[in-house]
């Protein structure tokens, strides 16, 4: 049975508008805060991300094989940390900001991890 895991109350989303790093950092230390302080299980940590994903993130995600067996892995509790690190990878390679957005994405506006 899988310790008990606090999640953050407002994770926002990401679409691959706004910088994944940035975005990806916010997450990790807002499950740190929620949780004394320590990193949550991958288990725990990916499908929160594939839960907040929008737009071309998740129809990225949705395309490949690789990360929806990442995703199968953590809902079956079986998630290890190279899974957590290849769908961070993924994700910023594959949205990576190369230019400033006029509007910035939510993770930028205030509907961020605490």
């Amino acid at each position: 049975m899988p310790t008990a895991v606090k999640h953050p109350s407002n994770i926002g989303t990401f679409d691959g508008s706004c910088d994944p790093e940035r975005w990806l950092r916010k997450l990790r230390r807002a499950f740190r805060n929620a949780n004394g302080g320590h990193d949550v299980d991958p288990s725990f940590h990916i499908p929160a991300i594939d839960d907040v994903l929008e737009g071309e993130a998740v129809a990225f995600l949705k395309s490949s094989t690789q990360l929806k067996l990442v995703v199968e892995r953590a809902d079956a509790y079986s998630a290890s940390s190279g899974d957590l690190l290849a769908l961070e990878d993924a994700l910023k390679e594959r949205c990576c900001v190369t230019q400033k957005r006029a509007d910035p994405c939510e993770c930028e506006r205030g509907d961020r991890p605490e």
